[in-house]
Parts: structure tokens; C-alpha cells; sequence
């Protein structure tokens, strides 16, 4: 893809097949403003598909699942609209940009609900590797694994202090969650 490509209630299958995203502005947007609540899911029957570079933006309060395949350089990201991240299985990794790979933005009505798969083996100049927790959001972790990520300020999961618009991030930890091997860099 070349531009941004906006899911409105529809799913990918990779199908082992891999999408490149040219740029880092070329975008897989979840949700518009003409496109509220909307949700879209990636998912891969063979284990090999991948999403190479680019983003994910989930915006609008609409809501992005990851079931199976990769996320290789990808970053994922809720806007200040709102929204949903549920991460059941596959990988995000080798995202190396200047902000975290997962980021939820200041605001209320943010939700990352980690229940398997893995956030692994990415090293980025700011923020956190793993997951960025912003003020007024909500991080559900009761599976997966983050680990051996790199960040300036966390590398497995951090947190924006809350403030007076919004109060600080919660994180609830149940399950077979394993977080592991991340470094401040």
C-alpha cells in the first residue's frame, strides 16, 4: 500500500501472504470520522502472513483485534477519539521508531487488552518497546508475553503520569501474562 487503507467492519486474512506498508505514513486506519464504532480484525491461518512497516490506527472508539500473523515494524496506535486494541495471538515486532510500539494517547475511553501473543524485539529512541500506556487509559493483560523490548523511558510497559484532564493509566495482571526481558535504554 502506498496510501492509507480504512477498515469499516471488515477483517484481513493474510492467507501467509505479507502487505507493505511504503512509509510511515501509510497507515491501516480503524474507524473514521464519517466511520464511528467501526472494528476490524487481522488474522492469519497459516502462521506466516505479515503487515511489514507503516502503522495501525485504531480512532473514533472503534476497535482493532489481532488474532494471528505478524506486525513486522507496525506500529499501533489509539487516538485521543478512542478505541479498542485486543491482542488473542500473533506477534508485533522489529518496530524501531522514535515512540512506543503500542500507544494508547491521553484520553478516556482507551482500552489494551493483551490475551495472547507477544510484543517482542522492539527498540525504540522514546517512550517504551513494548506497550505505552497513556493517562485515562485502561491495559488488560491476562495472556501473551512482552518481552526483550527497549525503550528511553520503559521497555515492556510504561505509563503517562496523570494529569489534571485525565488521572493516571490502570493495568490489571492476570492469567499466564509473562513480562520479561525489557530494558530502559
Amino acid at each position: 500500500l502506498t496510501d492509507r487503507a480504512t477498515l469499516k467492519n471488515a477483517n484481513i486474512c493474510l492467507n501467509g501472504y505479507t502487505i507493505t506498508l511504503l512509509g510511515s505514513t501509510t497507515r491501516i486506519n480503524v474507524g473514521s470520522n464519517g466511520s464511528k464504532n467501526a472494528s476490524g480484525a487481522l488474522t492469519d491461518c497459516t502462521g506466516k502472513g505479515t503487515v511489514t512497516g507503516g502503522g495501525v490506527i485504531i480512532q473514533y472508539n472503534s476497535t482493532f483485534s489481532l488474532y494471528n500473523g505478524t506486525l513486522n515494524g507496525t506500529k499501533t496506535e489509539i487516538t485521543q477519539s478512542g478505541g479498542t486494541f485486543n491482542m488473542y495471538g500473533g506477534k508485533i515486532t522489529n518496530y524501531t521508531g522514535n515512540a512506543s510500539t503500542v500507544t494508547g494517547q491521553d484520553a478516556k475511553g482507551i482500552n489494551i487488552n493483551l490475551y495472547g501473543g507477544e510484543i517482542s524485539g522492539n527498540h525504540v529512541s522514546g517512550d517504551c518497546g513494548g506497550v505505552w500506556v497513556g493517562a485515562g487509559n485502561a491495559f488488560t493483560m491476562s495472556g501473551g508475553a512482552i518481552k526483550n523490548n527497549t525503550g528511553a523511558s520503559a521497555g515492556g510497559v510504561g505509563f503517562t503520569t496523570g494529569h489534571t484532564t485525565y488521572p493516571n493509566g490502570k493495568m490489571t495482571v492476570s492469567g499466564s501474562a509473562v513480562v520479561q526481558g525489557n530494558t530502559v535504554n
